[in-house]
């Protein structure tokens, strides 16, 4: 399925997570994937989810979709409406909701990026205590100048996934301060992501490590999770990467300007 735009895949994937009913075994062991944006995070949870014993690791607190989720008419039972205000994610029984009805192999798996982990933490959240994981592990990667381009691209033109028609012209480019503020957010990121995330991380994957071999993920994450595959277990992903355009030439280009060496 190709949705038209990011906002029609978050009301779809928000109409599905709410109608789900029971599948699989509930969960006896909790997976958070933790990563910073562009990371290759999606192709990673798409691998786990593809093999049928990972659980269904999406993004299950990105505020676009709680948005969404919020939307819903009627009303799932996790979201309310006090006192005619806006309505809102009762995020307990929400995860509650994520445990009972989005298992897969008894283990359910959360994605989160670092920013929603902050956002939940900066409102009183505390994350490992609202969701429980049994492991947690880290989706990362080493080239944060092609990283942040990747972002600044994806910021701009709002396209954060190949499943979405991709709205980009055929000249799409950023400029060097649309670079520079994702080099920031990257920056800001990782220093959460050092300071609150990283000791509670038993395994870190890097996006040049297994973008290029993917049947590693599986087989890796099974281990940790101590799940036995089965012989025809998926290892790899059917999802098309999202691209970045000129990405070599534009981060030659802002070596260039910095006046460093490539």
């Amino acid at each position: 399925m190709t949705f038209s735009d990011t906002d029609a895949s978050f009301a779809c994937y928000a109409a599905n997570i709410a109608q789900h009913a029971r599948i699989g075994d509930a969960a006896r062991k909790r997976l958070l994937i933790v990563s910073t944006p562009r990371s290759g995070s999606t192709l990673f949870c798409d691998l786990l989810q593809s093999s049928g014993v990972l659980g269904f690791p999406l993004e299950y607190f990105n505020l676009r979709l709680l948005e969404q989720m919020a939307r819903l008419r009627p009303a799932p039972d996790f979201v309310e409406n006090s006192h005619g205000g806006t309505p809102a994610v009762r995020l307990k029984a929400y995860v509650r909701h994520l445990e009972s009805a989005l298992s897969a192999g008894g283990i359910c798996s959360v994605h989160l990026h670092v920013n929603n982990w902050a956002y939940l933490a900066a409102r009183g959240v505390d994350v490992l205590q609202l969701l429980r994981p049994d492991t947690v592990i880290g989706v990362r990667r080493r080239t944060r100048l092609k990283q942040a381009y990747s972002l600044a691209m994806s910021s701009k033109y709002d396209y954060w996934d190949s499943r979405v028609a991709d709205p980009r012209p055929a000249d799409a480019t950023v400029s060097r301060t649309e670079l520079l503020k994702a080099l920031v957010q990257l920056a800001e990121e990782d220093a959460f992501y050092d300071a609150h995330i990283a000791r509670h991380v038993v395994r870190e994957f890097w996006h040049e490590d297994f973008v290029g071999c993917q049947e590693s993920v599986v087989p890796a994450v099974a281990e940790l999770m101590g799940v036995v595959l089965h012989p025809g277990a998926a290892v790899k992903s059917e999802l098309a990467p999202t691209t970045s355009r000129g990405v070599n030439a534009a981060c030659e280009g802002f070596q260039d300007w910095l006046g460093v060496e490539a």
